[in-house]
């Protein structure tokens, strides 16, 4: 018979299978690196980020690929001069989301001395000239043709990628394509209009552009600050807690 003693005992052990963090271990504790990870020393900071390449390299789930971007963030937080830039465009080939990733690659461009980021990311010319006729088409009504714009030059990925500049993001833009018919012009405010024609206007910008043009039409939004003077709130890492034990990052030994 199970009394209640038993039953919150049992409760327990599936709280702590389910949501580990919830009893105090970290649930971003890959066993399999804690060797490696408790062998780190903040004073060797490309241990750190040696390390992060490899965890980056074989990550399997979202908690490895979480413990290679702070690998990757203390690393640069602890030696700025050698690491801090690889460590940016490390975090950048990690980043969840495509404003993450343009905001690393930003910092990465700053903290490597430079005004300027790689063009679009190393969008072909052609695909970036298509997103930018289909624009064109779709501000006249000819939805139908800007859908087979971008088709044929296989640009699909580029409304994802500037989805926050474009009118009712991806699924927005692509529906009401399908529905324009005759030459019905979309209605678009003034606000949506100046995010189109500066998209379009980067898009036929010649590479490389300009930092702050770049992460303009990426974010969709007004500039984000990107403040390289303090690198482990642009990491989201502390730097005096360094030292992995038990499953955690800690102060000190």
């Amino acid at each position: 018979m199970m009394t209640a003693r038993h039953t919150g005992i049992a409760c327990l052990a599936v709280l702590f299978c389910m949501f580990p963090s919830a009893l105090g271990v970290s649930a971003s504790a890959p066993t399999r690196w804690d060797a490696r990870l408790e062998a780190l020393d903040p004073t060797r900071p490309l241990d750190y980020f040696l390390l992060g390449e490899e965890v980056a390299d074989a990550a399997t789930n979202e908690a490895e690929r979480q413990l290679a971007r702070e690998l990757f963030g203390l690393a640069g937080a602890l030696d700025r001069d050698r690491l801090a830039r690889s460590a940016a465009l490390g975090r950048a080939s990690l980043a969840s989301t495509p404003l993450e990733k343009r905001r690393m690659q930003a910092a990465a461009a700053l903290l490597g001395g430079t005004q300027y980021v790689s063009g679009a990311g190393g969008i072909e010319p052609s695909k970036a000239l298509a997103l930018s006729r289909a624009l064109s088409y779709y501000r006249i009504g000819r939805g139908q043709v800007a859908l087979a714009t971008i088709r044929a030059a296989s640009a699909e990925s580029l409304l994802d990628e500037y989805d926050a500049m474009i009118p009712g993001g991806r699924e927005g833009f692509e529906r009401e394509c399908r529905t324009l018919r005759g030459g019905t012009r979309p209605v678009l405010d003034n606000a949506a209009l100046r995010r189109m024609l500066l998209l379009e206007a980067a898009l036929l910008m010649p590479q490389p552009r300009p930092l702050s043009i770049d992460i303009a039409i990426t974010s969709g939004a007004p500039l984000v600050e990107i403040d390289v003077s303090d690198l482990g709130a642009l990491f989201r890492v502390d730097p005096k807690i360094a030292w992995w034990r038990e499953g955690r990052w800690n102060v000190s030994l």
